[in-house]
């Protein structure tokens, strides 16, 4: 009985033993990760931005309220709006109709 429990102690030894030198290896690699982040952010030049930036599309002035009615310049159409509000009055009309 003694022997079985040796055995067993030391097969369980070993696989901690195992899983502490795979967790020491990935620490190893996270710390060069780190390394190397480091070293690409002290090499970009302080104070500047990306070289990916996009421009803003200054063109396109439109602010949409939850339900989806644009609102803002007339540039996007007061013709939709008014369709959208036409639209709402008949619903409303459906509505009164049924309850009646």
């Amino acid at each position: 009985m003694m022997t079985k429990f040796c055995n067993n102690q030391e097969a369980k030894n070993n696989q901690v033993d195992s899983t502490l030198q795979n967790q020491q290896a990935t620490l190893k690699d996270l710390q060069n990760q780190i390394g190397q982040i480091s070293k690409m952010l002290q090499e970009r030049p302080q104070g500047g931005l990306p070289s990916n930036t996009e421009q803003n599309p200054k063109d396109l002035k439109a602010v949409f309220t939850r339900n989806q009615r644009g609102q803002g310049n007339k540039d996007l159409g007061e013709e939709n709006e008014r369709e959208v509000v036409e639209k709402d009055v008949e619903e409303d009309k459906e509505e009164e109709v049924e309850v009646e």
